[in-house]
């Protein structure tokens, strides 16, 4: 086999890898909540309910034990009252203080029935169903942009400035609108009494020497000052 048929398989055996890789990417674009990750928050959510459900099952089954004991306890207690009431009426010497006692012992009864003594529904704090959380990796941020004596190395992650004088201004690739985000900075040599800042400005802002001072400007110093 000649150098020309080896490089022809494999180039066949990167063209197998590549269409499975280019079916997902197509049945994603198509069906993207069938997303292997999309799948799991399906997961999670069927799982924490099915967890909800069991534990309010539960509950409501102890809960309807208690009020059927409950209700029978609460019938003893009103045929009870009924049969006071029906001999106060017969004997006809039944006095206010009476009656006073059997209204009382009727809004108690009544009260049982809609809140139970010694029963109280409560939600504890122990977590029953774990939170889930996305954590997106940061993305590698790039300087895009420079005003000033400034030059770039390894891929434009690293700013090298001369000794000049005068500020400079660079700005990094990304444009942020909304959200948290994290950004890493390494100062890997600064020369004592340099002022230097990090901070976001806004993307209409020009490339200038004192962008510091732009009203779109906000920003921490290495000396602990805070602008806008």
């Amino acid at each position: 086999m000649d150098h020309r048929q080896e490089l022809s398989k494999h180039f066949d055996q990167v063209k197998v890898t590549h269409d499975p890789i280019q079916q997902t990417m197509t049945q994603q674009s198509a069906e993207p909540r069938e997303h292997v990750l999309v799948q799991k928050i399906d997961e999670w959510e069927c799982e924490s309910i099915a967890k909800v459900n069991r534990m309010a099952e539960e509950t409501r089954s102890i809960l309807l034990q208690h009020t059927v004991r409950h209700s029978a306890e609460v019938k003893l207690k009103l045929e009870k009252l009924i049969n006071e009431l029906r001999q106060g009426r017969q004997s006809n010497g039944f006095i206010e203080t009476d009656l006073r006692e059997w209204e009382d012992k009727l809004k108690q009864l009544k009260e049982e029935l809609v809140n139970p003594p010694n029963v109280v529904v409560r939600e504890d704090s122990t977590m029953l169903v774990p939170k889930i959380r996305l954590d997106v990796a940061e993305t590698t941020e790039v300087v895009e942009r420079t005003f000033g004596n400034t030059n770039f190395e390894e891929g434009l992650k690293v700013v090298l400035r001369d000794d000049s004088t005068g500020h400079t201004d660079v700005r990094a690739k990304y444009e942020y609108a909304t959200g948290q985000q994290t950004l890493r900075f390494k100062i890997e040599k600064l020369t004592q009494n340099v002022w230097i800042f990090f901070g976001i400005i806004s993307k209409s802002t020009p490339l200038q020497q004192n962008s510091f001072r732009s009203p779109t400007s906000h920003s921490w110093s290495n000396r602990n000052q805070v602008a806008g």
